[in-house]
């Protein structure tokens, strides 16, 4: 009698032969887990956009050289919605494209 309760309830479970259980799918690779696109290999934090600009001027006044691509805040009105079409109507632009969630503008002449 034992014999057959013990068969039984291993029947019932599936054990050691993989039969009775259902097979559970692994899980999409979440989007929020991708890596982040960069901006001139620097990681934008949360509230920034990746904005290239092309001034022709090669240093500053002081003689250090200009970033042309690197991280800047995002328009105070655009941190709720942050979209081309925002930061166009603040930022002098060219062009601009959502990259996966990062924002980049260029202003090529």
């Amino acid at each position: 009698m034992i014999r057959f309760a013990l068969a039984l309830a291993l029947a019932l479970i599936g054990c050691g032969r993989g039969r009775g259980a259902t097979p559970v799918p692994a899980p999409p690779p979440s989007v929020a887990h991708a890596p982040r696109p960069t901006c001139a290999g620097t990681a934008c934090a949360p509230g920034q956009f990746c904005e290239t600009r092309f001034k022709g001027h090669d240093a500053d006044l002081d003689g250090r050289p200009l970033d042309q691509t690197r991280c800047e805040p995002l328009p105070e009105a655009c941190q709720a919605q942050p979209t081309c079409a925002c930061v166009a109507a603040v930022v002098s632009m060219t062009s601009c494209e959502d990259d996966h969630g990062l924002l980049r503008t260029d202003d090529t002449p």
